[in-house]
């Protein structure tokens, strides 16, 4: 999976380069509806986005960063530090063959690189109380089913919304704790099970987009 991504992204930019202006189209775009979610937590989630749109095609790629701070397994304050990247290919299935509106269903790949922290504090009777930190590192990948709705905003803003499915393929690296937290794929935790965790994750997504083409 390592070598498909760079190779869909090249594919991406020599569709760009060699379409034909009516018929192509192109926007950058932000994540809202995570960035808003995190930014009240306290964490930090950032993710723009390439979009082109060509005939009845949309690719995508994403570059996101996360910093995600929370309170998992009841008792550890936890930390969650990296980066991802991904690309995905979606179909219009409702909506005009040119242009930007529609309904898009589709597939992707991605890559998520990232540092997990777990501080735990144990009280003392006698003596102060003794705090530990544990740490674990993970590079997942990931394959991502999306449904997205493409709606223009006048001449040039574009908002879109959906949902995405998305399954980790390979196995988790954590020797200290259930990884609860993938950037890029989502809460894999969801209910803070503190022996287990899953393969799969689901997410809804808004975001504004701005079109420069």
């Amino acid at each position: 999976m390592k070598k498909v991504i760079p190779i869909v992204c090249l594919c991406m930019l020599s569709l760009a380069s060699s379409a034909q202006n009516r018929i192509t189209h192109y926007s950058i775009d932000m994540e809202l509806l995570k960035t808003t979610v995190w930014l009240l937590e306290g964490s930090r989630y950032i993710s723009p986005q390439l979009s082109v749109y060509h005939k009845h095609w949309m690719f995508q790629t994403a570059f996101g960063s996360a910093s995600i701070d929370d309170i998992v397994y009841q008792e550890v304050d936890y930390n969650n530090s990296g980066w991802f990247v991904s690309v995905k290919a979606l179909h219009r299935i409702l909506g005009k063959t040119q242009g930007i509106n529609g309904v898009y269903m589709g597939l992707g790949l991605g890559i998520s690189d990232y540092t997990e922290k777990g501080d735990i504090t144990f009280g003392g009777n006698y003596f102060d109380d003794f705090r530990a930190t544990l740490k674990q590192q993970n590079r997942s990948y990931f394959v991502q089913w999306s449904a997205r709705i493409k709606q223009k905003l006048g001449d040039k803003w574009i908002i879109g919304q959906g949902i995405d499915i998305t399954h980790i393929v390979n196995s988790y690296n954590q020797p200290e704790f259930p990884v609860y937290y993938v950037p890029g794929s989502g809460i894999v935790n969801i209910f803070g099970d503190r022996a287990d965790n899953e393969s799969f994750s689901f997410g809804l997504s808004i975001n504004i987009g701005y079109q420069i083409r």
